[in-house]
């Protein structure tokens, strides 16, 4: 039961009573200044102060690129529930620049405005301009991040029909069993929600008696988790490093990964997001290179950057950020354990042996 709940219990069940005799030995005092900062969490006036300050920051700065960006971005929309977006975005594309009160008999507003935010937005059957246009911005993200919005020509955002197989209609069974996914909405969504609660039960009552995680009552982080306990090297494993040492002796991490390139190529997966690439091949294998040890060895890319390279931080985030992501990461990745397996030695590691494809 809520504390708020037993606080309106007990007051009605000892109306004379004075509060620190009736509700202290029922309600602890920290508990009260809980639910006061918990009112004024959800209060009217608390929700109008983070629209004010929302609307100021919106307004002084965030606002000017709001009409070059819906202007360049065609939304598409493949269901009626979240057409009201896309009939808003288009409303707001044909609005004169100078208007700045806006009728809500023509716009779109169900949907659009929050229930709990259309008293303090809307007066008169009116709205601010700009309020609406934050409404509208946040709807629209909400659209976009549940993949029910989508725009033409994006890659992240793109239509979510282009994510299944061409053939999906047709083996739509074979793929919803290799997926082992439930063809009927209503028995994934109940499968889901008894998966949660049973984990929700479960961090409820294990919670209080783990050991290794405290919950503490003030400060910024309440939940504190102990650090994992090193799990006990190998045995084997110090042979092999001892092996790799006299084969090998001062051999970098950075040279077999190199080695490794020069065998397999694995680096010519990594292609750039653009449709052209300036930088030659030698010079893009160099920094590939070097982004993926700082990566892969957590030493990140300022500290490999300390023995004297010749190429800068930013020359390396820049090679990062437009040719590292993940899907061709994952296939090169399956590309180097498969070679990794074709030439490793059967009588040390057996005969049975899988290859990976891109993950």
């Amino acid at each position: 039961m809520r504390p708020s709940t037993i606080v309106i219990f007990t007051v009605l069940e000892n109306p004379d009573s004075k509060i620190r005799d009736a509700l202290y030995p029922v309600v602890s005092e920290s508990i009260f200044r809980d639910l006061v900062r918990e009112f004024e969490a959800s209060s009217p006036s608390y929700i109008e102060q983070v629209q004010h300050v929302a609307r100021n920051s919106f307004k002084s700065h965030y606002r000017r690129m709001m009409s070059p960006l819906i202007n360049a971005l065609i939304f598409r929309c493949n269901n009626q529930h979240h057409r009201p977006i896309i009939n808003a975005v288009n409303t707001l594309k044909s609005l004169d620049s100078n208007q700045r009160i806006l009728s809500v008999d023509n716009l779109p507003v169900e949907g659009i405005v929050p229930k709990s935010l259309q008293l303090l937005l809307i007066e008169d059957e009116k709205i601010n301009r700009i309020s609406y246009e934050i409404c509208v911005l946040k709807a629209l993200r909400n659209g976009l991040r549940c993949r029910e919005i989508w725009v033409k020509g994006a890659r992240r955002y793109r239509n979510p029909d282009e994510d299944i197989p061409e053939d999906f209609e047709e083996k739509r069974n074979t793929y919803y069993d290799e997926l082992k996914l439930p063809e009927n909405s209503e028995d994934f969504i109940q499968n889901l929600q008894s998966r949660m609660e049973i984990a929700l039960r479960t961090l409820d009552t294990g919670l209080s008696k783990n050991n290794d995680v405290s919950i503490r009552q003030h400060g910024k982080n309440l939940i504190k988790v102990s650090p994992l306990v090193p799990q006990v090297e190998p045995s084997f494993l110090k042979h092999l490093k001892s092996k790799v040492m006299v084969q090998w002796p001062m051999t970098s991490l950075l040279d077999i990964l190199k080695e490794a390139d020069y065998q397999i190529d694995f680096t010519s997966i990594l292609k750039s997001y653009g449709d052209r690439e300036i930088l030659t091949r030698d010079v893009l294998q160099k920094r590939l290179l070097l982004c993926l040890y700082a990566l892969g060895t957590n030493t990140g890319i300022k500290r490999v950057l300390a023995g004297g390279e010749e190429v800068t931080q930013d020359e390396l985030r820049y090679v990062k950020e437009r040719y590292i992501h993940k899907p061709s990461l994952k296939a090169a990745i399956a590309k180097v354990v498969n070679a990794t397996l074709q030439v490793r030695q059967s009588q040390v590691w057996g005969e049975l042996w899988i290859a990976l494809n891109a993950m």
